[in-house]
């Protein structure tokens, strides 16, 4: 499960095999029995995106989410100011995580914090590893 602001749109997920024989397969409307990434309201003006996977011992798996955020950006001066908040959640590890905002194609970023991984027009990328929250915030024009 990740929370994400109120209003986004879920464009794709990760679609993993359902083990057989499961409940959640059984129940499944799919015939091919693959977990279908979700995005269901939540509380606390957050909503959830989630899906269904089985980690053997041992194992790893890569779960990604490609969402469109609503229109959230406030003006600021002569600007406007584009904030992420990435929590994390207690008792688990420092994982792995990649952010990639994209900006209107003529906008041209002012300032950012923290510094982008890279930065190609007006396309910010972000990695790094969630050891504690992180806030991300974009000023642009």
């Amino acid at each position: 499960r990740v929370y994400v602001p109120q209003g986004v749109t879920l464009l794709e997920g990760t679609r993993f095999p359902l083990p057989p024989g499961s409940l959640y397969r059984r129940m499944s409307s799919e015939g091919e029995g693959r977990g279908e990434p979700t995005l269901e309201p939540g509380e606390g003006g957050k909503d959830v995106l989630g899906t269904f996977f089985v980690v053997a011992p041992q194992e790893c798996q890569e779960v990604h989410f490609a969402y469109e955020l609503p229109g959230k950006v406030k003006a600021q001066g002569e600007g406007k100011r584009y904030s992420l908040l990435i929590q994390k959640q207690p008792g688990t590890l420092a994982l792995p995580i990649s952010v990639r905002i994209e900006l209107p194609p003529s906008a041209e970023v002012i300032a950012a914090d923290p510094e982008p991984s890279a930065l190609q027009g007006s396309v910010l990328e972000y990695g790094f590893r969630l050891s504690t929250t992180k806030h991300l915030e974009v000023v642009f024009r």
